[in-house]
């Protein structure tokens, strides 16, 4: 009875290291209904399945192509990445159970006239050498979480002692029972023998434990990574939009400003003094080459960005060409649009600068333009660049900046673009980094022609 309950254990085991595998690599399919009462149900079908076929003595071959079929059928059903994506992790986790039942049991084979049928269902040293199974099934799990940077984060000395660990651990758990079942055949005693097993058990138990608490370092480490970009990424989000404040008081003062010297000027020409007139109009238009270049697009957020980029711009000697129209209200909030607009017009300036400045002689560019188009408003900048690229590890656009302590701008704006449901494009052809956006509208608006320049 004992040893039964135990094959259901290790099956039941073996199939929630399934789950979490296909879950580690595969994206679930949110749309099917009552989605984890059916997993649930297939993976108790798993088990059932796996345990009949390990007690009825079925050959080892015809287990594992059942098996295998079963995990794939699983990846195919609950997950939504293509096909032959989901048939390969699906057998993938077949292929390490192979490898990790032959190291199991080959080895000891190998080294040790051992009989077989101590390490089959019901056997004496079944308990140990299953629990090394899968432990070994779990190191292979660990050393694929490894491998994605955004899951776990750990040094190259770290990863390289994970590593260490993991294979002497193993070796070790094997050699241990390599003592076990040496000393099980010298001396017959069933009491020593147990307690060897109690031993092996207890060092798989700290083996498996340590190998997670270094994997939940390596998780906490990305996790305070990722706090500490986002904190960073709001902190320039509030840089800006605190700019934003200003910029808006400033426009106020310059408005109330203006009416006084429009009084002014009125009281001068009422009087018919053309020569005080002539010197006030003088001094006012000297103090209107240190004012911004103020834009109006009937949004106070938008007039208030555009303007201070748009100042940028000039003092900067960067050409620009631009074009607004508003819909009359936005698809996202003003806090993340303002963001939006805020990085796109940075990472511009920023990479036109970068131009002029290993080449004086060019006279780098820039193009906006916001417009409603079919029930979406459509955001799109494009900029001269020198050409330089920074891409992650799966080859997409990071930033158009040599240093790989950049890129946050483009991750800020991906972030907004998804919360909106909306589209972001960017390419690079011919030295001219182009972003495109395409965000739907909340509902059908009627759009504010307030400013086409």
């Amino acid at each position: 009875m004992l040893s039964v309950i135990w094959e259901f254990v290790v099956n039941f085991l073996e199939t929630v290291l399934f789950y979490q595998f296909v879950n580690m690599n595969l994206c679930v399919n949110t749309d099917i209904s009552h989605r984890r009462t059916k997993q649930l149900l297939f993976l108790f079908l798993l088990v059932a399945v796996t345990c009949i076929m390990n007690f009825s003595n079925t050959s080892t071959f015809l287990t594992i192509t059942v098996t295998c079929a079963l995990n794939i059928v699983f990846a195919v059903m609950f997950y939504q990445n293509s096909m032959t994506v989901r048939i390969f992790w699906g057998f993938l986790y077949s292929v390490i159970c192979i490898v990790a039942e032959s190291v199991t049991i080959l080895i000891p084979q190998i080294f040790l006239d051992f009989q077989t049928v101590d390490i089959f269902a019901g056997g004496s040293l079944r308990v140990p050498f299953t629990l090394l199974y899968l432990a070994l099934i779990v190191v292979f799990l660990f050393l694929f979480s490894l491998s994605k940077k955004d899951n776990i984060c750990l040094s190259p000395l770290q990863k390289a002692i994970y590593y260490f660990i993991s294979i002497t651990g193993i070796m070790l758990a094997h050699y241990i029972l390599f003592i076990t079942m040496e000393m099980m055949d010298l001396f017959q005693n069933d009491s020593f023998t147990f307690s060897m097993v109690l031993v092996n058990i207890f060092f798989i138990l700290l083996f498996l434990f340590l190998l997670f608490f270094i994997y939940q370092l390596g998780a906490s480490n990305a996790k305070v990574i990722q706090l500490l970009e986002r904190q960073k990424t709001y902190e320039v989000e509030e840089m800006q939009y605190q700019s934003l404040i200003q910029s808006t008081k400033e426009l106020r003062e310059m408005k109330h400003d203006i009416e006084q010297h429009l009084n002014v000027i009125e009281h001068l020409i009422a009087n018919g003094n053309e020569t005080e007139l002539s010197d006030y109009i003088g001094s006012y238009r000297k103090s209107l080459d240190q004012v911004h270049h103020f834009v109006s697009t009937g949004n106070a957020a938008v007039d208030c960005i555009l303007s201070i980029k748009l100042e940028q711009c000039i003092k900067a000697g960067i050409h620009n060409s631009w074009s607004v129209i508003m819909p009359t209200e936005l698809p996202i909030d003003i806090l993340p649009f303002s963001s939006l607009l805020g990085n796109l017009w940075d990472n511009a300036i920023e990479a036109c600068q970068r131009l002029k400045e290993k080449n004086p002689a060019m006279e780098p560019s820039i193009q906006f333009y916001i417009k409603p188009f079919q029930q979406m408003v459509i955001i799109h900048i494009e900029n001269d660049y020198d050409g330089v690229i920074l891409r992650d590890s799966k080859n997409e656009i990071l930033s158009a900046k040599a240093s790989s302590g950049h890129g946050i701008g483009l991750i800020r704006i991906s972030e907004i673009v998804n919360e909106a449901e909306g589209i972001l494009n960017l390419s690079t052809d011919n030295h001219i980094f182009t972003v495109h956006i395409m965000i739907p509208l909340k509902e059908t608006q009627h759009e504010n022609l307030d400013h086409n320049h």
